[in-house]
């Protein structure tokens, strides 16, 4: 079994859905997203919101959140049986499974030094897991849910003087980096690395708050790819292979930020059948494009809310 290729299939599924219903993109879910800072997870949320082991309180990674069909907590075949529980029996076979990557090292050789040199590799592998609503006999068992630290959350109607912590978290991260921003008259949003800038079209030019900070968000995210910050291609074109990846890691990115922060947007100029259409393609040409993409975008956020660099795909 080639877990690449089973996830891939089930985003494209998804996106295709997207294209032709108009629902959610995949890294859009209804349930919240858990960011990592400080150890501690930040999210508008209660457990339930979001999809994380029922019994070490660890919360699953993005391309986890995406693949599983709703929130709270998941129990391992192995811990199942060693604390006594049961699975439904309509449900045995209804499992999910949950990705982790696990490092290994090889040996390589240096190009411009010839000398021997350690590398990590990221691999992939799968484990069946099944919801707390499968399982007979719960009540068995404490679920130990997530530390969660609340991080303050903006109030339903978004107008524009009540978003003060989506103001204080674009500054925070633009200040802190030293990243020039400009507000213009125009239609484009575009993050340059050449200038280590971001522009804006001006905050009236967009149609509700909401959208003015998704896509700003989204810049934000392709700037942590400078390579004075986690050091991704940026070198890519409309309509290339690298610009769908890169694209997608922003999209998802984006999307996180808007969930920690409980921001509801409707559709953007970015899910469009255009774009959707490019990251079906790139997807199947290339399986582990999601995987990778994922992980770099929760490398980007981490990095926004942190400065920090995580290891790891």
């Amino acid at each position: 079994m080639d877990i690449y290729e089973i996830i891939n299939e089930r985003i494209i599924s998804m996106l295709e859905e997207c294209e032709k219903t108009g629902k959610k993109l995949p890294w859009q879910k209804g349930w919240k997203t858990p960011v990592f800072k400080n150890n501690t997870i930040r999210v508008k949320a209660d457990a339930n919101d979001f999809a994380y082991n029922g019994l070490t309180g660890r919360a699953y990674s993005f391309l986890n959140q995406m693949l599983l069909l709703k929130g709270g907590a998941y129990f391992t075949f192995k811990q199942i049986c060693e604390n006594g529980l049961v699975i439904k029996e309509e449900e045995r076979k209804k499992w999910s499974f949950v990705v982790s990557h696990f490092p290994k090292e090889k040996k390589v050789v240096n190009e411009e030094t010839g000398e021997e040199e350690t590398e990590t590799e990221w691999h992939l592998y799968y484990r069946k897991e099944w919801h707390e609503s499968q399982i007979e006999n719960i009540d068995k068992v404490k679920i130990k849910s997530p530390y969660i630290e609340k991080y303050e959350a903006v109030e339903t109607e978004q107008t524009w003087n009540n978003l003060d912590e989506c103001e204080k978290l674009a500054n925070m991260y633009l200040e802190r980096e030293g990243i020039k921003f400009n507000l213009e008259d125009g239609d484009r949003a575009f993050y340059r690395p050449a200038t280590d800038s971001i522009t804006l079209p001006k905050k009236g030019q967009f149609k509700d708050a909401g959208e003015y900070y998704a896509t700003l968000y989204h810049e934000m995210t392709h700037s942590t790819g400078h390579e004075k910050r986690l050091n991704r291609d940026l070198k890519n074109f409309f309509g290339d292979e690298g610009y769908s990846k890169e694209e997608l890691v922003a999209e998802i990115g984006s999307s996180v930020l808007c969930n920690l922060l409980g921001i509801e947007t409707g559709s953007t100029f970015k899910n469009t059948v255009a774009y959707i259409q490019s990251w079906i393609k790139a997807l199947k040409n290339d399986k582990r494009m999601i995987v990778a993409a994922s992980a770099r975008a929760e490398k980007a956020v981490a990095y926004i809310m942190d400065g920090k660099v995580t290891e790891g795909e």
